[in-house]
């Protein structure tokens, strides 16, 4: 299982920390992991400025994937006027997208986190201002330090957008955001969008994500 998290400003995720909530979280004793438990997890985060956008992507084995913009159980989520935002579950090759988009984030972070200078010597949640902007931790203490790139199983990959009745064909549109190297910057999601957009014949729905604080409504109107 991999967890990839970006940055919020001033407040990079302790990766420690969040790994002993899903490991060993004190709260929730039911839910510790058990010694001999067959999982194995790493939690990855980018540590400086901003990454990527606040989407939320989760894909299961190639075959499930949920994305979106919510915060799950978060409080702003569940609050009498909740933060409106939009998230879809889908199943088919559009999760095997989700993986493979998952690997080149995966990539960029290891090989980021192998190059740093001081790595290792601060806590995850110190906020940088050296080159310095990825945490990795692992567990258990006995698997690698990196994990392990998802293979996408190649009938899957062959198989056309929509095959059976009530499918719906999507377009897969990943944005990298700040992870890039110096020899590529630009993020060709970007002429695919605008491409999306000029070739639009009758209307044009949109999810737009808020960079800013909250909104706390006046008289508990919004």
């Amino acid at each position: 299982v991999r967890f990839l998290t970006g940055n919020i400003i001033g407040m990079p995720t302790d990766n420690d920390a969040l790994l002993v909530l899903l490991t060993n979280n004190p709260d929730f004793p039911e839910y510790q992991l058990p010694s001999d438990t067959k999982l194995r997890i790493w939690v990855g985060s980018w540590r400086k400025g901003l990454s990527w956008n606040h989407s939320k992507t989760l894909a299961v084995d190639g075959k499930y994937l949920f994305q979106g913009g919510h915060n799950v159980w978060d409080a702003h989520y569940l609050q009498k006027n909740p933060v409106r935002d939009l998230s879809m579950e889908a199943e088919g090759r559009v999760a095997q997208d989700a993986h493979v988009f998952a690997n080149r984030m995966w990539t960029f972070v290891s090989d980021e986190d192998r190059e740093s200078i001081v790595q290792g010597t601060l806590p995850d949640w110190v906020p940088l201002l050296s080159p310095t902007r990825i945490g990795i931790t692992h567990w258990p203490e006995t698997v690698g330090e990196y994990p392990p790139l998802y293979e996408p199983a190649a009938e899957a990959l062959s198989l056309p957008m929509a095959h059976q009745q009530g499918d719906v064909p999507m377009i897969t549109i990943g944005s990298y955001g700040g992870l890039h190297s110096n020899e590529a910057t630009a993020n060709p999601s970007d002429a695919a969008i605008t491409a999306m957009f000029g070739s639009a014949q009758s209307s044009i729905k949109m999810s737009v994500q808020d960079l800013g604080p909250v909104a706390v409504p006046l008289g508990g109107q919004l």
